[in-house]
């Protein structure tokens, strides 16, 4: 309810489930009801993570937006379909870690237009939040993952040299050979790159230290996440 109006702005959302892996797509459904005469000129969805980190002193969070979708507003529409994939972004929480802590989130804003800068004082954008969990194996009963060939299980870099019989003068494969072939017939590989994404915040982060004490140049570290496959992935097979 904004005040000066009498009816009401509403907006929900709905998840199939809250956790998914990375290649999984995320589908919402966003209902908007508005009743009132303020105008919401879109809806914005944004994925973020949230990092962190503990001391025995105090502690810091780190913002980053890992995906935002601007769903455009359609005045004979109340029911919105927004979809998007899951990066390769690291699972929620650190198990193996008490100093570091990863949590993600889901947030839906209905974008008000607001044109005079003292309406801005009352009438504020619409905002639902939740908590998305990111794992290591998809659940169970909700959606099964294509199957791939894994590299670590079907490829080997030395395959064992063998004493077949070849027909017409044929000579073997050297295993140099057989590697480039192997390769060649494998699927894509299961673990990619994580990005570096722009902070939500970034007036309120500590300098990152790239002038430090290091000698030489600091590159970036990107770790590698399995990703998996999925029919209603948004992203399509290379």
């Amino acid at each position: 309810m904004y005040i000066g109006q009498t009816e009401p702005l509403t907006v929900s959302m709905s998840l199939p489930v809250r956790g998914y892996v990375p290649g999984q797509a995320i589908p919402i459904t966003i209902l908007m009801t508005n009743l009132s005469t303020v105008v919401v000129t879109k809806i914005r969805i944004v994925f973020k993570k949230v990092v962190s980190y503990h001391s025995t002193e105090k502690s810091r969070k780190h913002k980053e937006i890992i995906v935002e979708v601007e769903q455009p507003v359609n005045k004979d529409s109340d029911t919105y379909d927004v979809t998007f994939d899951v990066p390769a972004v690291p699972p929620t929480g650190m198990i193996h870690c008490n100093i570091i802590d990863v949590l993600y989130t889901l947030k839906v804003e209905a974008c008000v237009d607001v044109s005079e800068w003292y309406y801005r004082m009352f009438q504020k954008n619409l905002k639902l939040r939740t908590n998305i969990v990111v794992g290591t194996v998809p659940l169970q009963n909700y959606e099964t993952p294509q199957k791939t060939t894994d590299v670590t299980e079907d490829f080997s870099p030395h395959p064992q040299c063998t004493t077949e019989e070849y027909a017409d003068d044929t000579q073997p494969l050297k295993n140099s050979e057989r590697v480039e072939k192997g390769r060649s017939s494998l699927s894509l590989p299961l673990y990619e790159k994580s990005q570096i994404y722009r902070s939500s915040k970034p007036d309120k982060d500590d300098p990152t230290g790239d002038d430090g004490d290091s000698d030489g140049e600091v590159k970036p570290y990107s770790p590698m996440y399995r990703v998996y496959k999925f029919k209603s992935s948004l992203k399509k097979a290379r």
